[in-house]
């Protein structure tokens, strides 16, 4: 878009979709830009259904990855270098007069710092930031598929998302299931509803970086999965787009 575009969209834009992702390793079978076009390819179709209400960001494509630092190719981000980008890129939409943004986000590992710049540009401006992944809001299809067995990444559920939003990501002649080395403590994987947070490397649990196993993806459960997961985001949009601005009472002095 040219900036007199940009200057005519602006006109009816409620809200501002900023997809995160990451540049890291992704198992033998699928590209080091996974997370990244997974969650714009969202964020895409969802700017397609609310047009002209939401405006559709550039992606930003690393993010916090020190865990897969371990296999060639990935790049990571500091917490408070992603921080920063996140937090620069929103107050320059606020700058041009956006007070809502929906962050979808491609990549678990980012939610902690996505979490806190969110927290923080709430409570010391007068914006709604509102974070998603993608897997996430689909939990009760993918428990349904893979039995609750470990997954997550590189793993089945990605592969059948990946085929259904970009498939040349995937390379279908080296699809492997993941060679675990050990597994995570108990309550500590994302088997588990009840969980105990512990950070760990990928390198340290997989040897071929997957988890799960991705020679049982499935186009089908692919496409229940992204349909489903754009319909429940759009029931939240469509409130957040309607949702009245909040005009914030100064903080009472102690």
């Amino acid at each position: 878009m040219t900036w007199p575009e940009v200057a005519e969209a602006l006109k009816t834009v409620k809200v501002a979709l900023l997809a995160i992702g990451s540049c890291e390793q992704h198992g033998p079978h699928l590209e080091m830009r996974t997370d990244t076009v997974r969650a714009y390819e969202i964020a895409r179709r969802l700017a397609a259904r609310f047009y002209p209400e939401v405006l559709l960001c550039p992606p930003i494509a690393l993010g916090q990855s020190q865990h897969h630092l371990g296999f060639p190719g990935t790049l990571s981000l500091r917490p408070g270098t992603l921080a920063a980008v996140v937090e620069d890129v929103l107050q320059s939409l606020r700058h041009h007069g956006i007070r809502k943004f929906l962050l979808v986000n491609g990549h678990g590992g980012n939610n902690p710092t996505l979490q806190t710049v969110a927290g923080e540009l709430k409570n010391h401006h007068d914006i709604d930031i509102a974070i998603t992944g993608i897997t996430p809001m689909v939990v009760d299809l993918v428990k349904n598929f893979t039995n609750g067995h470990l997954t997550g990444h590189a793993c089945e559920v990605e592969v059948s998302q990946a085929m259904i939003l970009a498939p040349e990501m995937v390379r279908l002649d080296r699809l492997e299931a993941g060679q675990m080395k050990q597994r995570p403590l108990t309550y500590a994987s994302s088997e588990y509803t009840t969980r105990i947070m512990m950070p760990y490397r990928f390198d340290e649990m997989t040897a071929n970086g997957a988890l799960g196993d991705a020679t049982k993806y499935s186009r089908q459960f692919g496409q229940d999965m992204i349909d489903t997961v754009l319909d429940r985001i759009s029931v939240f949009l469509r409130e957040l787009i309607d949702k009245p601005p909040h005009h914030p009472h100064p903080p009472q002095s102690e």
